[in-house]
């Protein structure tokens, strides 16, 4: 009788732990790719402030695929990607960097590491299916669906 009732309290503790734990909401797998120069100052900023944020945000449960826009197929893929955006401004086209989350949304452009939080703010809306927040209303493109 005695270890039924301390295998029960053991039980509830280890369930009490479990939702105690599980505060930290898990997202699911998503690939950013980023569009750069080399010679892109910006893009650098990107890498060394941003990726960094995104991969403690996320626990690294992403994948990156980096293009090089001084390379054709960099070139191939980042014309594939603007031309699936809705009204992309071809006044900017070629500018850097560009960060495209899955086919959610891609957003043109880094002013520093003031906008690392509202990026990953961005993606986990993005990646939960809600609708996108108000600070890229310049500069943020999305996709047009099933076209």
């Amino acid at each position: 009788f005695m270890k039924k009732k301390i295998c029960l309290i053991l039980c509830a503790f280890l369930v009490l732990m479990s939702v105690g734990c599980t505060h930290k909401q898990t997202y699911p797998r998503f690939t950013l790719k980023l569009f750069y120069y080399d010679s892109c100052s910006r893009c650098t900023a990107f890498k060394n402030s941003a990726l960094p944020a995104i991969r403690a945000a996320f626990d690294n449960n992403f994948d990156i695929e980096y293009y090089n826009l001084d390379d054709d197929n960099g070139q191939a893929v980042y014309q594939d990607i603007v031309d699936q955006l809705i009204d992309f401004d071809q006044e900017y086209y070629g500018e850097t960097p560009l960060v495209v989350i899955d086919e959610a949304f891609a957003i043109l452009g880094y002013n520093g590491s003031k906008e690392d939080q509202e990026l990953i703010k961005e993606i986990k809306r993005a990646l939960n299916n809600e609708p996108l927040g108000n600070y890229y209303s310049m500069g943020r493109y999305q996709f047009k669906k099933g076209e």
